[in-house]
């Protein structure tokens, strides 16, 4: 598979493949989720990546910061998140959680303040 997937983003499928990724407690389901996981990252992370244009100062740190993570799961080398794997899915779902937000929500990152309250 390459590093994006030309199917479209399918929102309801993709929190219900995050959902069942936090609930996930065999290696089983694990492996399964894996698989659904990295496909629905594929799939996102462009359309993400396409939100960088009108993104400024912190929004844009965010950004970059889940699209690293996500590009890191990716590259993730099987013995890796074999290891773990009940773990490794609930990064990926964790992971994958992020993107749709961002996807769904591109506001959340375009509107950013770029000095915090508080910071």
């Amino acid at each position: 598979m390459t590093d994006t997937d030309e199917r479209p983003v399918d929102v309801a499928t993709t929190r219900r493949h995050y959902e069942a990724g936090f609930q996930c407690t065999s290696y089983a389901e694990a492996e399964r989720l894996h698989d659904h996981l990295v496909g629905d990252m594929r799939r996102l992370i462009p359309e993400v990546e396409a939100l960088r244009p009108g993104v400024q100062g912190d929004g844009l740190s965010l950004l970059e910061l889940v699209i690293r993570r996500a590009r890191e799961h990716l590259e993730m080398e099987p013995e890796t998140w074999q290891s773990a794997p009940v773990a490794q899915v609930y990064d990926l779902a964790t992971c994958t959680r992020a993107l749709l937000t961002l996807y769904e929500f591109p506001g959340l990152v375009s509107e950013a303040p770029t000095n915090p309250v508080g910071m």
